[in-house]
């Protein structure tokens, strides 16, 4: 009897697992394609700063990734290969904002994002790579970070 529940058990999780990759498979960046927010964000353990009046926010559509770096905005291409993910071509404006600190919370995203090579998906969107953890949560369509 123990053997044939331990069996059992053996089958649900490899079937549980399967499925969790699965998950991770094309289909994944379904989940991921929309707007996010930053909540919070380190690089190299030094905290990236978090402004209500100037939010970073990542969107995923397609194969194109958008968004706001704190001031400026930003673009590129990402690819999804399971749980990495591989930013590229990414270009940004270039304006001066203020206060001081909107900039360096730019900075830090900029230098993390290249940085950048796992992605999950829990309930929050979370990119970690060398030395940067970033975790997002979902924006409702329509609506505008920072306000």
């Amino acid at each position: 009897m123990c053997r044939l529940i331990t069996m059992w058990r053996i089958t649900l999780l490899t079937a549980l697992g399967l499925i969790g990759t699965a998950c991770l498979g094309s289909d994944f960046a379904d989940f991921v394609e929309g707007s996010w927010q930053m909540t919070s964000g380190s690089v190299d353990r030094k905290e990236i700063p978090i402004l209500d009046s100037h939010p970073i926010t990542i969107d995923f559509e397609d194969d194109e990734v958008s968004g706001t770096a704190s001031c400026n905005g930003y673009g590129g291409s990402y690819e999804l290969n399971g749980s990495t993910v591989t930013f590229s071509d990414l270009a940004m404006t270039e304006m001066a904002c203020s206060p001081q600190k909107t900039m360096d919370a730019e900075a830090m995203f900029a230098e993390a994002i290249i940085r950048v090579d796992t992605i999950s998906l829990d309930e929050q969107l979370t990119l970690t790579g060398n030395g940067v953890d970033m975790v997002f949560e979902a924006l409702d369509p329509g609506s505008d970070p920072g306000s």
